[in-house]
């Protein structure tokens, strides 16, 4: 253990690896906790989006799940102002009105701040690794 710790400290690329795929860690079980908080309340969150309790059922495929788990990430974007209508046909388009998204919000808090928090994690893994990749190859 005091080795890995000395390794830590005086080899910084190994430290921005090691960073890297601890937030891909973090992603996955993120990732994992998404999986299942959505298939818990899959049945409320259905009758919010599309009026009808029965539309996904549970256990999810991964293509539902993908599909139902960047909901925050799109309606964010189009809370911005960013138009999706014209990248995506309506089949990937789940058309809310305010109040719908202010309820989905308001009801499922955890579902909106462990998406972006995957977004972050994600984002972080590919920054560290980026950097200890080019660190490896330049120095």
């Amino acid at each position: 253990m005091k080795h890995f710790f000395n390794l830590l400290t005086t080899d910084y690329i190994f430290t921005f690896f090691v960073f890297g795929f601890v937030f891909l860690f973090i992603f996955f079980l993120c990732s994992f906790f998404l999986y299942v908080y959505i298939n818990i309340n899959l049945k409320n969150i259905c009758k919010i989006i599309v009026d009808d309790e029965m539309w996904y059922r549970a256990p999810l495929s991964p293509l539902t799940f993908h599909l139902l788990s960047a909901l925050p990430i799109v309606f964010g974007k189009e809370y911005l102002n960013i138009k999706f209508k014209k990248l995506y046909s309506k089949n990937y388009y789940f058309s809310l009105n305010e109040s719908e998204l202010k309820e989905l919000i308001n009801k499922y808090p955890v579902f909106f701040n462990t998406q972006y928090f995957i977004l972050f994690s994600g984002v972080l893994f590919i920054f560290f690794i980026g950097i200890a990749t080019i660190l490896s190859k330049f120095l």
